[in-house]
């Protein structure tokens, strides 16, 4: 009986033990669980703070891509692991000051390589210690007394869209023949021929490109000729792609010129001016030599003859008229040219010469800073006048270098030459017609306008024109050649830009 009282008094004493066990086995997870939120909280915080600051890093150094030189991510455009000096310093400036005071940063820039934009991408993976002061001195969950390892990645491009990669683009998106040849022209493309009128029809009148003759056709770089709808004509090798996405016009945004943005223009003429050769009653505006100077013509201008005509660098507002080159030659030089201006400077110097040595001779008074950009519009206050053709036709030698801003608020219309104004009606023209001089760099940008090449070649062959043309429609006719350089660097610019993972 004493031995069952005892025990019975013995078993409290020993349920407390036990209650107490665990207790402290409950208050260590507990505080285990408690620690682990701390701390994983800590990481949290930091995690989010290292993305934030590499995605703005990723942008700061993306920034620098289409700057500099070379052009692009990489020192050397292939090693993804040897970032520009630039590149580098915008990022780490970047997070440095995002970052200020975090423990152990590191800071990574790669050039991905991979497509499509290779080179023209930028990673950014940034590194941190967060603190961990529980769990570190457990040696649990991978920290350790410095600290959770915490990471953040970023990627931006800079990159060249794909509509940059065209040398003709018809934007015509609801009429038919947005394209059409013509007679025996010979067509070199070093960029890719985009037609995006949706016509599907299986005659002349009711196709998207139609060919009407034998041109003789060469596509170089991978370039190649696209259509939404449909092609009519002679089998082209490679063959027309039919069906295929239309281009967005890229330059719809742009902002017009005009008289005071980007930059005040003067008024030169207020009716039009005409260029008559050297020596004759009129030679463009009295005291100028046969120097045209950036500003608004009223009225348009008009060669005549055998006329020749300078064009010093800078913006032109032709305001209704247009420009006539007719058999004459127009042609744009430096401010400060290296060479006499002469009459053979942009032509012939005797019949037998050809347009390549005369272009060679061209280029020698227009070596740097000669760039233009043509405005074509419509004199809209009284008295109006009509926007007209820009026309260079029979033996016109047209030799123009593109718009070079000085100026951040000329910086959009950086390569730019000639710009109709798709605003007004009824729409003009660009005729580049005939057999001489024909040497455009940049882009001709004609959003309702046609855009005519034609005429007939020299001796030297097709025209190399470093030129892109984005317009309603494009034709190409008569038996002229076309040598369509391609270099993006010399054309307006179309971008994407920001943040893809």
């Amino acid at each position: 009986m004493r031995t069952l009282f005892h025990r019975l008094r013995r078993r409290p004493r020993d349920e407390r033990g036990q209650v107490i066990v665990v207790l402290v086995v409950g208050m260590v997870v507990i505080l285990s669980m408690a620690a682990l939120l701390l701390d994983a909280a800590q990481a949290v915080v930091l995690q989010r703070r290292l993305q934030g600051a590499a995605d703005a890093a990723a942008i700061a150094a993306a920034s620098q891509l289409q700057s500099g030189t070379p052009l692009g991510c990489s020192t050397n455009g292939t090693s993804a692991t040897s970032p520009r000096g630039t590149v580098s310093t915008a990022a780490t400036g970047s997070t440095g000051s995002n970052l200020a005071g975090v423990s152990q940063l590191t800071v990574t820039v790669t050039c991905p390589m991979t497509e499509p934009d290779p080179n023209e991408k930028v990673r950014i993976a940034v590194s941190a210690k967060a603190p961990a002061f529980f769990l570190g001195a457990l040696g649990v969950f991978g920290a350790t007394p410095s600290g959770f390892t915490v990471t953040a990645q970023a990627t931006a491009r800079y990159a060249r869209s794909e509509i940059g990669k065209y040398s003709i683009i018809a934007l015509e998106k609801t009429a038919c023949q947005g394209g059409s040849f013509g007679g025996g022209p010979t067509i070199i493309l070093g960029g890719s021929f985009q037609v995006n009128s949706p016509c599907n029809g299986t005659n002349s009148s009711n196709v998207a490109l139609y060919n009407g003759g034998n041109p003789t056709v060469t596509l170089l770089n991978g370039s190649v000729i696209r259509t939404n709808g449909s092609y009519l004509g002679n089998v082209l090798n490679p063959p027309v792609k039919t069906g295929q996405p239309v281009v967005a016009d890229p330059l719809a945004a742009l902002p017009p010129i005009t008289s005071t943005s980007p930059t005040a223009l003067t008024v030169r003429s207020t009716s039009k001016v005409t260029c008559k050769l050297a020596g004759s009653t009129t030679n463009c505006l009295t005291n100028d030599g046969g120097i045209l100077l950036p500003g608004i013509y009223q009225g348009g201008i008009a060669l005549q003859g055998q006329a020749y005509v300078f064009m010093r660098p800078g913006i032109y507002r032709i305001e209704g008229g247009g420009i006539d080159v007719g058999t004459a030659t127009l042609c744009t030089v430096d401010q400060a040219p290296a060479v006499a201006l002469t009459q053979t400077t942009c032509q012939k110097a005797f019949s037998g010469e050809s347009t390549t040595v005369v272009t060679n001779r061209w280029k020698a008074a227009c070596a740097s800073t000669c760039g233009v950009l043509i405005y074509n519009t419509a004199k809209t206050t009284s008295p109006t006048v009509n926007m007209g053709n820009i026309a260079m036709q029979g033996g016109a030698n047209f030799l123009m270098k593109q718009f070079q801003p000085t100026t951040a608020a000329e910086e959009p219309y950086r390569n730019i030459v000639i710009w109709q104004d798709g605003t007004v009606s009824p729409q003009a023209e660009v005729w580049m017609r005939g057999g001489g001089a024909l040497q455009v760099v940049g882009t001709v940008y004609s959003p309702l306008g046609l855009l005519d090449f034609g005429g007939n070649s020299d001796a030297a062959g097709p025209a190399q024109m470093t030129m892109q043309v984005i317009a309603d429609k494009v034709s190409v006719q008569g038996n002229a050649g076309f040598n369509f350089v391609f270099d993006p660097n010399q054309f307006t610019q179309f971008y994407s830009f920001g943040l893809i993972e």
